[in-house]
């Protein structure tokens, strides 16, 4: 009688954790949040506003900024940051004549924080995305969610620890839609262009 040798899978590798940085952090969220927003844009500089790491649109075109903190040194150092989101009357330039009115008006740097607390700002939400453990509940502003990246098998997933209030009712327009979407073309094609015979994306 033969007997036939029974063929066996060869084992299969372990995968290793990715190390988690600013590029794993960003697609995990985009994995979590595609499909359930109308836009969800990284590293995208809002006029007047500041860079946001991750930025949503709702389907209801409401803001959300996500930032993200891999150290707690960065994490406090956000509370520093300053953008130019109000304007107010120039003493300097009142003596301008009338056809020049709108130039009367200057830009004041104010802190970040400070306005997302008077809820006088560009997002209508704002989270702060963070690796496991790092920072406590206490230290979350009142104002800001809170969402953890917790390893899970081969990958880093996405827990909403705090949810994010409501800071406004302001939604954006189409034409804020449209240049946001142009924005990430423009950024498409530059990296097509620094990779010659290649696409930014498999076919």
């Amino acid at each position: 009688m033969t007997f036939l040798k029974r063929w066996e899978l060869p084992p299969k590798k372990e995968q290793a954790m990715p190390r988690l940085d600013a590029s794993i952090a960003l697609r995990s969220l985009h994995h979590d949040l595609d499909g359930k927003n109308e836009l969800v844009v990284p590293n995208v500089v809002v006029d007047l506003w500041a860079e946001c790491d991750l930025l949503t649109i709702t389907k209801a075109l409401y803001p959300v900024e996500y930032e993200v903190k891999l150290s707690r040194s960065d994490f406090f150092a956000d509370r520093k940051k300053t953008v130019y989101w109000r304007k107010r009357r120039s003493p300097e330039r009142e003596h301008w004549p009338e056809n020049l009115e709108h130039l009367k008006w200057e830009r004041i740097e104010e802190n970040k924080h400070q306005l997302l607390a008077e809820r006088d700002c560009f997002p209508s939400r704002f989270f702060f995305v963070t690796p496991q453990g790092l920072v406590k509940p206490d230290e979350i502003p009142e104002w800001a969610g809170h969402i953890e990246l917790t390893p899970w098998t081969t990958v880093w997933r996405m827990h909403r620890v705090k949810d994010a209030p409501r800071l406004h009712n302001n939604k954006v327009d189409n034409e804020f839609l449209y240049r946001t979407a142009r924005k990430m073309v423009f950024r498409y094609w530059k990296h097509v262009h620094r990779q010659p015979g290649k696409l930014a994306f498999p076919e």
